[in-house]
């Protein structure tokens, strides 16, 4: 066995599946694919079409980073349980990353604040405030899921990069707001290189989790569990 250190990053947040690999901070490779089959159809064999291709095996990745939300509900737990089947049969450490995290490093070159913004429907978005300086990312507000109108009249910071397709749908909103000082990043959805190299950082630091800790970040609970909620409070409050 080599010495070197090899991650692979897997995004299924979104339709725009995508798969890469690090191997010492160098980004090998990445497939993307953006359509309407489901991770389910098309994950296991991008990630065998990926390795073949790089004449690498399964066995040669010292760790999984995987998006773990918020994103597609679908999409998340797809992703996840692949990579705990993975991890499980090959013995192979997880680094989970989260779905905005990986946003802001994607834009780290405009050296500016990071609104990474994701559209969560319902007229809103799930997004959050970062600095990336160099490789290093700080996480400056708790991630949180908003409506884009409030959230532009709350935060402190408008000479700064909005990113993500969340951006694209209200850039005239954000334009509006910022008065011309926002940079609306074009949205370039696939994530495998930057969950990799986030995820091979945590490898070195020793941010790894088991298949049992491994969990989705959604913010907003599923429509499944609102409703659960929904009729268990409304139920508690007739018992009164």
């Amino acid at each position: 066995m080599d010495n070197l250190s090899r991650v692979l990053g897997i995004d299924t947040s979104t339709m725009a599946g995508s798969v890469a690999l690090v191997e010492n901070t160098t980004l090998k490779g990445e497939v993307n694919i953006y359509c309407q089959l489901t991770h389910s159809k098309r994950l296991l064999s991008s990630i065998n079409f990926f390795l073949k291709n790089l004449g690498i095996t399964l066995d040669q990745i010292d760790a999984l980073g995987v998006a773990v939300g918020p994103g597609s509900f679908t999409g998340l737990r797809i992703g996840i349980s692949t990579v705990k089947g993975l991890a499980v049969a090959r013995g192979i450490k997880i680094c989970p990353v989260a779905t905005l995290e990986a946003m802001s490093y994607k834009v780290r070159h405009y050296n500016k604040i990071v609104y990474p913004m994701i559209d969560a429907g319902r007229g809103e978005v799930y997004t959050g405030k970062y600095r990336v300086s160099g490789d290093t990312i700080r996480k400056l507000s708790p991630d949180l899921v908003i409506s884009p109108e409030r959230f532009l009249a709350e935060i402190d910071s408008r000479d700064a990069a909005f990113y993500g397709d969340g951006a694209i749908l209200y850039r005239e909103l954000i334009s509006s707001s910022s008065k011309g000082k926002a940079l609306i990043a074009p949205d370039d959805p696939f994530l495998g290189g930057a969950i990799a190299l986030i995820a091979e950082r945590k490898l070195a630091s020793g941010e790894t989790v088991t298949p049992a800790q491994l969990a989705p970040y959604y913010i907003r609970l599923p429509d499944a569990e609102l409703k659960k909620l929904k009729k268990g409070l409304a139920f508690r409050k007739g018992e009164g």
